[in-house]
């Protein structure tokens, strides 16, 4: 290999092609193992290499690297701070290992001697190339001051493009044939997942088609705090300095809770999508010829008299036990205590919630019917996240046998709680018929 001299700026000496090569080389090796982990060599190398490459090589003595590229004051003492030569080393050693790699030998080559700190670049030679590319190659070599290119043997072809640079030895026809296998791989795939979206969506377009009838309205009935009080009319005496009247007032009131507001609003959304119609109401100002007018949503559970009196003849009900708490009860193994929140714990430190999903033709109005209700209102909120959220909707779906749009099927929900909010919820047990 021979070498000659040239003016002190490099740039004159490199082409377009070799700049964009270059930069591009150097992305490759920043991004490699060897220097991904280290923000204190990356930043050396892409200063050193950008510099000559942007015809700045003269400035790269360590007094002013440690300025522009480790931010050092101007009078900074490098004998006390010798930031840039640990890294220039530090990054000789990583630039050799990197090479040292055969599947990068054949790129371009960096490298930053030592006693200088303005990089060398080899550019790869016909030799090392595969057919037909040109064989033309240079090195820009510095001298600490100065910079010489370092000319390979060329039979006066073209020079090489950024990309014939950065390509090792037969790689076009491997690279080609991974190419059209991934191509392929994507294609598949997006098949596959675009006819398991369509699954999704005919399955979740099939479980709600009973609730969007264009013809009529959807009742969504929520629980209130005059039907919680009848059922538990000690609640009242348990909210403080209440006399009897006050009492007696607060029970005859429609107000509904917080929750139940937010997850109607949601199931009405889901209703209306398709342009269907809705109602809302309390619990305590629905009769049954309210309810037999159509598809209805019963929301809630202690606070929903017709929730309660619905679970009665499913497999799957809600109770309220003393000196237990909240049970979701099973039919069909009677004994089960798996599922219980205790009130006596506050609120705010509930761990675990409960709920029921039941979607049926109600034996009472002869209509279509879904409850969605909890042991307390996460448990409630978690259930409405199951008929609401595609995902989950899913879960609950996919084992169904065939035929389930016609079948009636109850499902108990689990969910996680921290500080009153509710996780993930889960499809802990099913029961369709």
């Amino acid at each position: 290999m021979t070498t000659s001299s040239v003016p002190a700026r490099p740039e004159q000496q490199l082409t377009e092609a070799q700049r964009t090569a270059l930069t591009r080389q150097l992305e490759f090796v920043l991004n490699s193992r060897w220097f991904r982990t280290s923000r204190r060599c990356s930043t050396l190398l892409r200063h050193t290499v950008e510099a000559v490459i942007e015809g700045q090589g003269d400035q790269l003595r360590e007094h002013q690297i440690g300025i522009k590229a480790f931010h050092r004051q101007t009078g900074y003492d490098s004998d006390a701070d010798p930031v840039v030569r640990i890294a220039a080393g530090d990054v000789r050693k990583r630039l050799s290992q990197y090479y040292g790699d055969p599947e990068n030998a054949a790129q371009i080559q960096i490298e930053i001697p030592i006693g200088s700190y303005v990089p060398i670049f080899h550019f790869p030679s016909q030799k090392k190339m595969a057919a037909p590319l040109p064989e033309t190659k240079s090195s820009v070599v510095s001298d600490g001051v100065g910079t010489n290119v370092v000319d390979a043997p060329s039979d006066g072809n073209s020079e090489l493009s950024p990309v014939q640079a950065l390509q090792p030895p037969h790689s076009h026809q491997w690279r080609y044939f991974a190419i059209a296998v991934c191509a392929l791989l994507l294609i598949g795939l997006s098949l596959y997942l675009s006819r398991a979206v369509v699954r999704h969506e005919d399955r979740a377009r099939e479980f709600w088609k009973p609730f969007r009838d264009p013809s009529g309205s959807t009742l969504i009935c929520m629980s209130d705090m005059a039907s919680f009080k009848r059922e538990f009319p000690w609640f009242s005496l348990a909210e403080g300095n209440l006399d009897g009247s006050a009492g007696a007032y607060i029970r005859t009131q429609d107000k509904i809770f917080l929750s139940e507001a937010i997850n109607s609003t949601k199931l009405a959304v889901k209703i209306s999508t398709k342009g269907s119609a809705y109602r809302l109401a309390s619990s305590n100002t629905t009769n049954l010829t309210d309810l037999r007018q159509g598809p209805v949503i019963l929301l809630g559970s202690f606070g929903n008299d017709w929730t309660m009196r619905v679970l009665e003849s499913l497999r799957f009900g809600i109770e309220m036990r003393v000196n237990v708490g909240g049970v979701i009860t099973d039919k069909q193994n009677p004994g089960q205590t798996k599922w219980v929140v205790s009130y006596a714990t506050p609120f705010e430190k509930f761990s675990v919630e409960y709920g029921v999903v039941a979607r049926l033709r109600s034996s009472i109005t002869e209509k279509p019917m879904m409850v969605i209700a909890g042991l307390s209102e996460p448990g409630t909120t978690a259930a409405e996240e199951v008929v609401t959220n595609p995902q989950y909707l899913e879960v609950f779906l996919k084992s169904a046998p065939t035929g389930w749009e016609n079948k009636n099927m109850e499902a108990v929900i689990e969910t996680q709680v921290i500080d009153g909010k509710t996780g993930p919820p889960k499809v802990v047990a099913t029961y369709i018929w």
